[in-house]
């Protein structure tokens, strides 16, 4: 469909489907490299020029220059003989638009299946592969060339167009700010009622109430609760447009999964707020959750495993935050807080980056099975050094860390999984967003659980976000207040009610939450039937404290005294 040629300068165009990529800024290199271009089209009848950086391959090696690839390509067309070696791996050519805007400019011009042709026919990398015109190695291969890591990504906006030009042209723009009232009921297979929530927002000075809480035992649905909260919000983005462009969500095994599917109807959405870009984190690998959407819908949807065994490596993350030194979270930059809670939570550690085997630099070190790595603190230096490291990172292992002369020491299971999350959100979390969480407690220690909350309400205070947890922890629940804590419960016949908290929330004892939100729920705990053992006995109580003192808490004491009173023991 489109008619692709390359000149030493513009030309006028005369055809709808023409497109001329011509060579710009020849005073300008980047490292020694001249590969700015732009490309031109005709949209409207308009002559439009994109600027891109373009990457020529000539007998599989990268050239440096378009400027004389294109004197090459108009020599080799006029004289056949003179056309060198196809090459074997590598493309003629690939390009990045030069920022993330000109993907969004491109898409509001294009249906989806010209914006799609167009950025093949122009040999767009990321459209490239995802259309199968080049393999996943050979596109790790072009990434991994210095010339692409070094010169065509030098900046950041066509950095930040390769990141995520290509994969978010069609979303719409979050809300400005995601704190916006809303209930939403669903019905769950199982269950004879629907789950009812509503979410209230208050405007309290110095408390804040970007996180809400789903609290329950296992079984009440909280995770399915938030699954059917996810299509409900597709959903809604999907009413307004046509099939062609609407989103989809796929399950851990690839299946498209649809809202009816899942139980959720009109009713279920219809007045929920318009929210267009959602975080979903979980530790649980066998979770109902979305995986992924489709590269053309409206919902900027992302899944992130923070569990032990996630495959999904960090380091790609990690370029992004230090590349990206201008996004503050507040009025620092998300990669010196990344460095400040690694201090705060693992002091004594060194965060090590994984480093491509071949490559070669004074910095990096080896480990026993000839890995390579480099510390985090090392990645400094001019602007050409810091790209060729960045260049060199391997992304196909994750990060490690190193105490004292140990490389890639296992961290506690805790710490990797606060790490990952960190990471993650202070990489992603960005204006509007609706950040779901299913269970952040599972391997967390307290004393995590607390800087977990800490950095969670940093960042959605910064970026106008909100959060929903799914949670069994008490440790949780007191880092909210009340009107954000909701109790999901149900009785023999599977009919819900959802309940608030009946006590002040937020800096409660640990204890006074569990027995409030859990007590009517478990089974009798194990100290309470000893405290009905004892208080059963045919012991005084003065016996009781004489013999059981030094192995009882005082709170057990006294619970033992009020069942001896209830059993008529005591006047």
């Amino acid at each position: 469909m489109w008619e692709v040629r390359f000149n030493q300068d513009g030309a006028v165009l005369s055809a709808p489907n023409e497109v001329r990529i011509y060579p710009t800024g020849s005073g300008w290199n980047d490292f020694g490299h001249t590969l700015r271009v732009n490309v031109r089209i005709l949209i409207k009848g308009v002559h439009t020029d994109y600027p891109a950086r373009l990457l020529p391959f000539v007998e599989d090696t990268a050239q440096s220059s378009v400027t004389e690839w294109i004197k090459y390509l108009q020599v080799a067309n006029a004289d056949k003989t003179k056309w060198r070696e196809q090459n074997k791996i590598f493309p003629p050519y690939c390009l990045v638009l030069a920022t993330q805007k000109n993907y969004n400019d491109l898409a509001s011009k294009m249906t989806r299946a010209d914006f799609e042709s167009f950025l093949v026919a122009i040999h767009e990398i990321n459209a490239l592969i995802h259309a199968d015109k080049i393999t996943a190695s050979t596109y790790e291969k072009i990434l991994e060339t210095p010339e692409f890591s070094t010169a065509v990504l030098r900046d950041l906006g066509p950095y930040k167009a390769f990141r995520f030009g290509y994969k978010s042209a069609f979303r719409r723009q979050p809300q400005e700010e995601a704190k916006i009232p809303f209930s939403f009921s669903t019905k769950l297979q199982g269950f004879q009622s629907n789950h009812i929530i509503t979410y209230p927002y208050h405007e309290i000075k110095f408390i804040p109430d970007r996180v809400h809480c789903l609290i329950g035992v296992n079984g009440v649905g909280k995770t399915r609760y938030l699954n059917n909260l996810v299509l409900a919000i597709m959903a809604k983005l999907n009413s307004s447009i046509s099939d062609d462009q609407k989103s989809e969500l796929y399950d851990s095994n690839n299946r498209i999964m649809t809202p009816l599917d899942f139980g959720v109807t009109e009713s279920d959405w219809i007045d929920l707020p318009i929210y267009s870009r959602v975080i979903a984190y979980s530790s649980d690998p066998g979770n109902i959750l979305p995986r992924r959407t489709n590269i053309a819908g409206p919902l900027d949807y992302q899944y992130f495993d923070i569990g032990l065994d996630s495959s999904e490596a960090l380091p790609r993350l990690l370029v992004d935050i230090i590349r990206d030194d201008t996004d503050l979270i507040g009025t620092e930059s998300r990669f010196t807080l990344l460095k400040k809670i690694l201090r705060k939570v693992i002091p004594s550690a060194h965060l090590l980056v994984p480093i491509l085997r071949d490559a070669v630099n004074s910095t990096y070190i080896t480990d026993e099975n000839e890995n390579k790595w480099i510390k985090i603190n090392s990645i400094q230096g001019g602007e050409m050094k810091v790209l060729e490291i960045l260049g060199q990172i391997d992304f196909s292992r994750d990060l490690a860390f190193q105490v004292d002369k140990n490389l890639a020491i296992p961290l506690s299971s805790g710490q990797k999984m606060y790490f990952r999350f960190a990471t993650h959100f202070l990489t992603t979390a960005s204006q509007g967003t609706y950040v779901l969480i299913d269970e952040p407690e599972t391997h967390l220690h307290p004393n995590l659980v607390t800087e977990f909350m800490n950095l969670l309400y940093m960042v959605l205070e910064a970026t106008s976000s909100v959060a929903l947890i799914a949670t069994h922890s008490a440790y949780v629940v007191r880092e909210v207040p009340s009107h954000c804590a909701h109790v999901i419960k149900t009785d023999d016949s599977k009919n819900v009610s959802v309940e608030g908290v009946y006590m002040n929330t937020l800096g409660a004892s640990v204890t006074a939450l569990s027995n409030s939100v859990f007590g009517d729920s478990l089974v009798t705990s194990f100290h309470t039937k000893i405290a009905s053992e004892i208080a059963a006995s045919n012991l005084s109580l003065n016996e009781i404290v004489d013999r059981y003192s030094s192995y009882l808490s005082m709170d057990m004491l006294v619970k033992i005294r009020e069942l001896m009173k209830h059993q008529g023991e005591l006047d």
